[in-house]
């Protein structure tokens, strides 16, 4: 039957990747299943698609076993008495039942993960799945599909077979084979039916610590969270009520140094902004990580912390630098990864095979695309990692309320593209939008979004508010199941943002990392919630200007860790409970990263430095498996490029190269948030004192960098 069974995937899999015209590896159409083998690296194709086949022949062998039970339950007798195979019209029958059955599952997957479909679908079955969201679910469609398994036990079954075999002997039931047939069904249960997530962090209430040393630090990092997401009266109640809780203290003018995933947080690890790290952009090469990034988490590890990070897709990072992690389940971002994540999707007909519960843990690369991102993922993979940093043990697992922990928590869904599983995505959609961005703003299907019309703006927020409602709910199931274990009381837990987001505000800007006007991007929520009956601030709202690289030195004072390096100049991180008066008036430095394109009309593309797009820009790592760099020749020339800013006070003044001169902006960020009214002319001492304030600082963390007519020009460019 297994062998049966594979023969038969291996053939409907290469007739669906020669008829599927689904852009594949790197965007291109691969127009057959030998083709997408052959011409993309072979061995890890080779290995996965064997993989997905042999998946799909278990589920197919599960599904003969069934047609087998199911076409003999009711036996037919000849006049001699002797049993006989089933008819033809019955064994069809039953075939029918099962191919309705797994179709009713597909539709579920693309119900609950509909990107994962969208590029191999035609439209008008994109439209149909949104328009079907509203009114099922994933859960009842799989159920549904799992009980039409059932119809051969029913009564009527038994008169179906009568009137198809022409029998006037009334069939009897063979309950052995009907005790086949509903153990198919389970089996088929196991594999799709959705579970309840967070299972493996649940635990019976512990000990409240009694013998801990140190309070347990939970960091938790929102991608692209918003700080007025989180003022939105009952937007996010979990987080809201977080932020409410009487032992947490609230940060409201909390700055990234650069609006990007990777320089983001290795500037909040280490406590420095990324003009003092090696790591200044999303790809940086090897020899720029080849080192350890000491900063909190190794401090923490050295101070007898057992150090996890988690995370989805975003935090493909965190497998590519050392900073002090004992467990880390987060994907990676090599080649090998994105051809076996690119051959996962290549068969949508076997999509929900490869992303059903009993199967998905063989399909980890999947994790690594952010159509299949759900935060409810992650709780699971949090349990498992604190398991695996106390080796597993029953007794590490009893212990772990007196023995601190240090667990890093990204979530991913809330970044571009917003593809959120079901019910979030249409959360805030209307029912009667007509497309395409139904399910992510796909950037295969995006338009121009300066072209966006107010139907299509509105849509993708919709879309980035359901991700976030989907992380906030994952985050109060989080809370409830690490205050059961006995975790959540006893920590300094950290709620944050690597960056925020652009969202039409100035009418054509959607994403981060572009540019430094306005407050989207560069302003994101900080909380800090202490142990409780702990208190180390003097008020629960902290209103002075925060930086990214302050959250290091904070929580390692808050822990009393000893041997954080001192900032030794108003650029590098601070410790914010400190009290200090040089903490109430700290100055914040922000950067740009790399343009993904050259082209456009935005104000950025018209000042700015040119280089190439982002295709000729990256390239593969071969020696360090395969992972995307940026071309070291271009190393200097982005730094020359950068946008930089820096705040001070009430005024933050921009400072954009080009190639006609260094051109300046000044805005008054409390009364022009959104900075509207360049005040460079009106205010030019301001601007002055600003822009000896920059240049002093950046001198200060780049030392060997040239002010040549006022450009910032690394040694040897």
């Amino acid at each position: 039957m297994i062998v049966r069974a594979l023969l038969l995937a291996l053939l409907l899999m290469g007739v669906q990747g020669a008829l599927n015209s689904q852009p594949s590896l790197f965007g291109k159409k691969v127009s057959s299943l030998g083709a997408g083998i052959v011409k993309f690296y072979p061995d890890a194709a080779v290995l996965e698609t064997l993989k997905v086949a042999l998946a799909v022949a278990f589920v197919f062998a599960v599904y003969g076993a069934w047609i087998s039970c199911a076409s003999r339950i009711w036996l037919v007798a000849n006049p001699g008495g002797r049993k006989v195979r089933p008819p033809r019209p019955v064994l069809f029958r039953s075939i029918a039942i099962a191919v309705c059955s797994y179709l009713l599952i597909v539709f579920a997957g693309a119900v609950e993960y509909p990107a994962l479909y969208e590029s191999a679908v035609p439209s008008f079955l994109a439209a149909v799945v949104f328009k079907m969201s509203f009114f099922s679910s994933p859960a009842g469609l799989v159920s549904s599909g799992l009980l039409l398994l059932l119809l051969p036990l029913f009564p009527g079954f038994s008169t179906l077979t009568m009137f198809l075999t022409r029998s006037r002997k009334k069939p009897r039931l063979n309950w052995r084979q009907a005790s086949k047939c509903v153990g198919a069904v389970l089996a088929l249960a196991w594999i799709f039916i959705p579970r309840s997530p967070g299972g493996e962090i649940s635990a019976e209430p512990r000990s409240p610590g009694a013998n801990l040393t140190r309070p347990h630090i939970i960091w938790i990092a929102v991608d692209s969270l918003r700080l007025d997401r989180v003022d939105r009266a009952g937007f996010l109640p979990a987080i809201q009520s977080f932020r409410d809780d009487l032992n947490t203290v609230s940060f409201r003018r909390h700055h990234v140094g650069v609006p990007r995933t990777f320089p983001s947080w290795i500037e909040m690890i280490q406590g420095r902004y990324a003009a003092e790290t090696s790591v200044r952009h999303m790809f940086p090469g090897f020899p720029a990580r080849d080192r350890d990034f000491d900063g909190i988490v190794s401090l923490a590890q050295k101070s007898g912390y057992r150090t996890v990070a988690v995370s989805d897709f975003a935090g493909d990072i965190f497998p590519r630098f050392s900073a002090g992690f004992d467990v880390i389940k987060a994907p990676g971002l090599a080649l090998g990864t994105l051809i076996r994540q690119n051959i996962d999707q290549m068969f949508p007909l076997f999509t929900p095979v490869v992303t059903s519960h009993g199967l998905r843990r063989f399909f980890p690369s999947l994790k690594a695309s952010p159509a299949y991102a759900a935060p409810r993922h992650l709780e699971d993979l949090v349990g498992e990692a604190l398991d695996e940093a106390g080796n597993g043990t029953e007794k590490a697992k009893r212990e772990i309320a007196s023995q601190p922990v240090f667990l890093a928590l990204f979530y991913s869904t809330a970044h571009f593209p917003y593809s959120a599983p079901w019910p979030y995505y249409r959360a805030y959609s209307d029912r009667a939008y007509p497309g395409p961005f139904w399910f992510q703003k796909n950037p295969a299907l995006s338009a121009d979004d300066q072209n966006l019309d107010q139907v299509q703006i509105e849509q993708v927020r919709a879309l980035y508010d359901g991700a976030l409602r989907s992380i906030d709910d994952s985050f109060a199931s989080l809370v409830a199941a690490l205050r059961t274990r006995g975790i959540w009381d006893n920590s300094i837990v950290v709620l944050t943002a690597d960056h925020g987001e652009d969202l039409f505000e100035s009418g054509i800007l959607q994403g981060h990392g572009d540019h430094l006007r306005g407050d989207q991007t560069l302003r994101v929520p900080l909380m800090i919630k202490m142990p409780a009956g702990t208190r180390r601030f003097p008020a629960r709202e902290f209103g002075s200007v925060s930086r990214s690289i302050d959250l290091a030195p904070t929580m390692a004072s808050l822990a009393g860790l000893n041997g954080f390096p001192e900032a030794h100049h108003d650029l590098q991180g601070m410790d914010l409970s400190s009290g200090s008066a040089r903490v109430n008036n700290l100055d914040a430095y922000s950067e740009t990263e790399i343009w993904f394109s050259r082209t456009g009309s935005v104000f950025y593309q018209k000042n700015r430095l040119d280089y190439p797009g982002i295709s000729q820009l990256l390239t593969f790592d071969p020696g360090h498996s395969g992972e995307i760099i940026l071309n070291p020749k271009y190393e200097k020339m982005l730094v020359v490029s950068k946008h930089r800013s820096l705040i001070h006070g009430q005024w933050k003044l921009i400072y954009m190269p080009t190639r006609q001169g260094v051109r300046y902006e000044l805005y008054d960020v409390i009364n022009d948030p959104a900075n509207t009214s360049d005040l460079a002319v009106s205010k030019r001492d301001v601007l002055l004192e600003m822009k000896s304030r920059l240049l002093a600082g950046v001198k200060k963390m780049e030392p060997d960098v040239r002010i040549m007519d006022d450009f910032i020009v690394p040694e040897g460019f």
